[in-house]
């Protein structure tokens, strides 16, 4: 029952981004509402926070890194 571990796993996390969603869907961004109703719809700034994080944590070397397993959780 090799699977069996990884199917708990899949479980776990498929659960863990289902709580992140419900506790976030406030802040979650609706784009396709803004859309039918003529909003522009852009992410520039998204993008660019994004730029700046993964920058300052990987491209400059900062005495603070994230571990890679834990970089996903960031992105």
């Amino acid at each position: 029952m090799k699977d069996g571990g990884a199917k708990a796993k899949r479980s776990a996390r498929l659960n863990d981004c289902l709580n992140y969603l419900h506790s976030n869907r406030a802040f979650i961004v609706n784009y396709g509402d803004g859309f039918r109703h003529g909003d522009p719809v852009a992410a520039g700034f998204v993008e660019s926070a994004v730029n700046r994080v993964v920058a300052k944590r990987f491209g400059k070397r900062q005495q603070m890194s994230l571990a890679d397993q834990n970089a996903h959780c960031l992105l």
